[in-house]
């Protein structure tokens, strides 16, 4: 608890100093070990932190209090980025509380990996880089948060390493983690007491320091570790924090000796071990470890039954109502019907539920046991964290809604919704509600839900299944017993016209839902406004095109026009298609934004100068920015000629902006400006753009002279 107010009131500290000049004890630089790189190889880049004298920021395992640097690449296609390589830190106590973290300067090394298909001819590497810088000493004293965003360019050629920083990089290699065969090592746990036993039959001299730096956040780090060596064996007693799990299976960490770290990931025994008896144990592995140990039945039935209760509370989760709404209404047609197909509708729904919490489950446990798709870390609700996954949620959300308002129908006319559904796609449509039920329901909690999670996740394969199934039961269950005892069907309204009506009025909750996924999906894909822009255009374009192919095949599609229908559909479908992967890939802001007396300076240098007075609100802009001026096409031309990009935002009403438009004759955007050079001549191109007027423009008017100019340069 102590931690988690320290974090939050190290998150407020910018708002409580906002009238102070805030300090900036960091200085964040990317460099590689590489001169040039080369497809197929991978090298190591750092991204190097110099810290002020009484500063310091944090390891992967903070400790009592602050937050890990991380590091959000973005990188071009071919291109992958390693977790950091964290070199050991430093264990800094202070009023009590120890932090785990680095002073002065400290390299963050990530290695790069390039694909041999990778073909350009320069690899631009970016990155977010996020911080938590902390002093206690001074006025100052407290936690800031920081953020810098650096890049780096590297031809691409044969591999050769910098000369200037092959020393750094050594260096810093030196100071990282490795495993060492000389040193074997045993843990067990007494209560909340741990013991590291650490053998090395070769050590020529007697350590009196060895420090243990725990990866996990389950230690009291407090609590002095304690070094003893017995029989030829050291011993460092550490304590665990009282929420520890009970059947703790391993530890990893760093030990750090005097002359070097080593990185250990070690079973932990839960029993009382002999010092003297260690090196033999450890030779011969007879030690049952807390992982093999049976689990306790009670504890097992106990925690089921919390996933069961939690699935059944999760159904009046605000995230989960919408979609079970749907099968109400189901159930309200279903009255006085055919029984053997309500309780088959039912169990259909029970299926979906049941196939689908089996699928995130396993995929859940890959993730775990085996780091799937580089994902580290077991988290409910992890396929969330996929901005394709929200995407198609959202979308999919979306279509939902419009067949609730009656834009179109699945398999059937708007009138028909009680009877042909029934007869051709009920059961389906039932499976199917029951595994959107599923995905929604995975990143809301309920009552009991927590506890149960935790302890699947900490349980083998098999006991985390059942525990999940649990869950999935108990989410299902309200609808299980209304379709196997149909006659409590009575209890709800009887269908009437009031049912359109109703059913319309459950596509709000939906489109609620979906803009609620849809800014999540924000927070995944955007890391600026710029890029914020470009998602809500693309994404809401991508909207409007799959709504309108469905609407076309709502309209059109059951008349004897039904294979135009079906093309224009199609087409329309596809735009979205295309937006939706638009939204997903925003592009960085790479043109420097609009200052007269920056556009004076690079004309008198001979550059010439494109400026895009453009707007959020001008559709027009924002249209001619994707086809035409931030295209492949037009960025290469620009870049081939030599062409100094400018944006001039005009948004917000700006003087300058304004004025600058009045010497052209315009009081509104857009204006495409190309300043021709020192010469003073410009051209103001169309409207209107494509990407062959934005190229044929700069091919017509750059004389080839300064072309080549541009190019020695």
């Amino acid at each position: 608890m102590k931690k988690l107010w320290l974090c939050i009131v190290a998150l407020l500290l910018p708002f409580l100093y906002a009238q102070m000049d805030m300090p900036d004890p960091v200085d964040a630089e990317l460099v590689s070990e590489q001169q040039t790189i080369e497809p197929g190889k991978s090298f190591w880049v750092s991204v190097t932190f110099k810290i002020d004298d009484h500063w310091h920021t944090y390891w992967k395992n903070p400790g009592s209090s602050g937050l890990p640097t991380t590091i959000d690449w973005k990188l071009p296609k071919g291109v992958t980025a390693s977790d950091i390589y964290w070199a050991t830190p430093m264990w800094i106590n202070a009023s009590g509380l120890v932090s785990l973290a680095y002073e002065h300067e400290v390299a963050h090394l990530v290695k790069i990996s390039v694909d041999k298909s990778f073909s350009a001819k320069t690899l631009e590497l970016n990155a977010n880089v996020d911080w938590l810088v902390c002093t206690d000493v001074g006025e100052l004293a407290g936690c800031y948060p920081g953020s810098a965003k650096v890049s780096l360019s590297l031809p691409v050629s044969k591999s050769q390493i910098s000369q200037s920083h092959k020393a750094f990089f050594q260096k810093a290699r030196t100071q990282l983690p490795k495993a060492d065969e000389d040193w074997q090592v045993l843990a067990s746990r007494n209560d909340n007491t741990l013991k590291i036993f650490l053998v090395n039959a070769t050590a020529k001299k007697q350590y009196d320091k060895i420090t243990f730096f725990p990866h996990q956040e389950i230690f009291k780090l407090e609590a002095k570790q304690k070094l003893s060596f017995q029989d030829g064996v050291y011993i460092l007693e550490t304590t665990l924090a009282d929420t520890a799990s009970k059947k703790l299976a391993e530890i990893s960490g760093d030990i750090q000796l005097p002359e070097k770290s080593i990185a250990v990931n070690v079973g932990v025994v839960n029993q009382k071990v002999d010092a003297a008896k260690v090196k033999d144990l450890i030779k011969n592995g007879v030690i049952e470890t807390s992982s093999s140990e049976s689990v306790d039945i009670f504890l097992l039935l106990l925690n089921a039954l919390f996933a069961f209760l939690g699935g059944i509370i999760l159904n009046a989760m605000p995230c989960v109502l919408p979609v079970i709404s749907l099968k109400i209404f189901s159930f309200i047609e279903d009255a006085g019907g055919d029984k053997s197909k309500i309780w088959k509708s039912g169990l259909a729904f029970t299926a979906g539920v049941l196939v689908s919490f089996w699928v995130l489950v396993g995929l859940l446990f890959a993730i775990r046991d085996f780091g799937l798709f580089g994902i580290e870390g077991a988290v409910w609700g992890y396929q969330l964290q996929s901005s394709t996954f929200v995407m198609v949620i959202v979308m999919g959300l979306i279509v939902f809604s419009l067949n609730l308002f009656g834009i179109f129908e699945i398999g059937t006319s708007l009138s028909s919704i009680g009877s042909q559904t029934k007869k051709t796609s009920g059961l389906f449509s039932s499976f199917a509600t029951g595994v959107l039920t599923t995905i929604i329901a995975t990143p809301c909690s309920a009552p009991f839900m927590a506890t149960a999670i935790g302890f699947a996740l900490a349980q083998t394969t098999v006991i985390g299944f059942s525990i999940f199934t649990s869950m999935a039961l108990g989410l299902a269950f309200p609808y299980l017993v209304l379709s196997l005892f149909p006659g409590w069907l009575k209890l709800l309204p009887k269908p009437g016209r009031w049912m359109e009506s109703f059913k319309k009025a459950l596509a709000f909750p939906m489109l609620g839902t979906a803009a609620w996924q849809f800014s999540v999906l924000l927070k995944l894909v955007a890391n600026d406004m710029y890029e914020a822009e470009q998602v809500v255009f693309d994404g809401l374009f991508a909207a409007l095109f799959i709504s309108l192919a469905l609407w076309v095949y709502g309209r059109w599609g059951m008349s004897k026009k039904r294979m135009q229908a079906f093309v224009y559909s199609f087409i329309f479908f596809a735009v979205g298609i295309y937006f939706c992967h638009s939204a997903l890939n925003p592009q960085p802001e790479t043109w420097i934004k609009f200052s007269p007396q920056k556009v004076e300076q690079l004309t008198a240098q001979d550059k010439p100068v494109f400026i895009d007075f453009t707007a959020a609100w001008c559709i027009t802009c924002q249209l001619n920015k994707k086809v035409a001026l931030r295209t492949e096409e037009a960025t290469k031309t620009f870049k081939e000629y030599g062409v100094v990009t400018m944006s001039a935002d005009w948004t917000k009403r700006n003087k300058v902006i304004g004025d600058y438009l009045k010497k052209f004759g315009r009081n509104s955007v857009p204006l495409y400006l190309l300043y021709h050079g020192e010469s003073g001549e410009y051209t103001i191109l169309p409207q209107i753009l494509t990407n062959d007027i934005v190229i044929g423009t700069l091919k017509e008017k750059l004389k080839p002279k300064q072309k080549q100019t541009n190019k020695k340069k």
